[in-house]
């Protein structure tokens, strides 16, 4: 049985509109590719070695066939600055190559940038790209940087300068002499009855200073008062190895007397 001309041209007609119905269908299927960080935030241990550097992941929500350059734009908070700070190697763009989803961002942190100064903070903000958009909640990574210093507690042994001394034994400029075993600093307060160093506790993974409960003896033959002295939680406790600086934050107690809190703060001669 043959078709009619009409039939044939109705059946012709509905296999194009599948056809494009089909094409506009596949499009708006097809994947949105996003860019986006592969974590939120991260901390940078900056070392005394070109080699040190940190690398931030930045990727596709999806493998494509060509290249697609992500852009973004960096800001610090805390005042850092390209070129005394840090540098970066692909700055404002990084280009995943096809059939890849992620790279890396790369920073080097300036350790000659970091002589005085403490934490720097650096926003990365994904701002678009070719052929990709931000993907919202993953655009933005934080990135703490601070100079570190391997732990040498023989560095901690010698002459040091008085920088703080809120208990008042010492005036600041004073010059004290300590003494290292194992982990423990060993401060000489000038007590004359009783006297015992002050044994100042170094966390070898933390830096963290603390002090146990230690008489330190007392100030005069005349007055039997033995004073003792413990650490208190603060982020005062902390030695710094870049900077060769001790400090801890003592309370100070004689029997049931309590004398309240005081910061002592030394750096090396």
């Amino acid at each position: 049985m043959k078709l009619g001309i009409t039939k044939i041209v109705s059946f012709i007609c509905m296999a194009v509109v599948l056809i494009i119905a089909c094409k506009r269908n596949s499009e708006l299927n097809k994947p949105t590719t996003r860019a986006e960080f592969l974590s939120a935030s991260g901390t940078y241990a900056i070392r005394n070695d070109p080699s040190s550097k940190f690398k931030i992941p930045v990727g596709l929500t999806n493998v494509t066939s060509e290249d697609r350059t992500i852009s973004y734009t960096v800001s610090s908070p805390s005042g850092a600055t390209a070129g005394q700070q840090y540098n970066i190697v692909k700055n404002g763009s990084v280009v995943i190559p096809a059939g890849s989803a992620v790279d890396s961002i790369e920073v080097d942190g300036l350790f000659s940038g970091y002589t005085s100064r403490g934490k720097d903070t650096l926003i990365f903000n994904i701002t678009g790209g070719t052929g990709v958009t931000p993907f919202s909640g993953a655009s933005t990574y934080t990135l703490v940087m601070q100079k570190f210093c391997p732990l040498v507690m023989s560095d901690f042994s010698g002459d040091f300068v008085i920088v703080q001394d809120d208990w008042k034994d010492f005036a600041i400029g004073d010059v004290v002499t300590l003494k290292v075993s194992g982990n423990t600093i060993y401060f000489p307060y000038p007590t004359d009855l009783s006297h015992k160093d002050l044994p100042i506790v170094v966390n070898p993974n933390t830096f963290a200073t603390s002090v146990a409960k230690t008489v330190i003896g007392g100030y005069s033959v005349f007055d039997a008062t033995l004073y003792s002295a413990a650490s208190v939680s603060s982020t005062s406790n902390v030695v710094v190895p870049c900077d060769k600086t001790i400090s801890v934050r003592l309370n100070f107690t004689a029997g049931e007397d309590d004398y309240g809190n005081y910061v002592l703060k030394l750096r090396k001669k």
